[in-house]
């Protein structure tokens, strides 16, 4: 029938052209399945937000901890939350010795801490990765 229009009209008949098209439901990535496609930079800005709503945090504090995250964002952005391990913590501590005190250093490094421990706590990357990031301070 539709091969009979095709050859009298010359066009795709509307019982065909309107036809619904059966679609391949997407196989989710093993990350997807994982609940890990969670970004740095998506966990420094869910953590910035509920720090600013939460009263045990001043204002001052949450300041310090944009300026805590600013380098992890800046350097690891783009990269899984789950896959964040100690290497790149260290790597982090490298950058931040550039300009800072020890110190200061340390306190940083806590900071971005407690933002994976309050991303962790919400079950948004795995625990272990807390294991995993917590190095000895220099």
């Amino acid at each position: 029938r539709s091969m009979a229009h095709w050859a009298t009209y010359g066009t795709v008949p509307d019982w065909v052209a309107n036809k619904k098209k059966k679609t391949a439901a997407r196989i989710p990535s093993p990350a997807e399945l994982l609940g890990m496609g969670y970004t740095v930079g998506e966990l420094a800005a869910d953590f910035l937000e509920w720090a600013e709503h939460i009263r045990e945090y001043s204002k001052h504090e949450v300041d310090n901890f944009r300026c805590a995250l600013k380098p992890l964002v800046e350097l690891f952005g783009e990269m899984q939350a789950a896959a964040f391990t100690s290497r790149e913590m260290i790597e982090l501590a490298e950058h931040r010795k550039r300009k800072n005190s020890g110190k200061y250093i340390n306190q940083q490094q806590g900071r971005t801490r407690r933002a994976f421990r309050y991303a962790a706590g919400k079950k948004m990357i795995p625990a272990s990765v807390l294991t995993e990031i917590d190095v000895p301070e220099k």
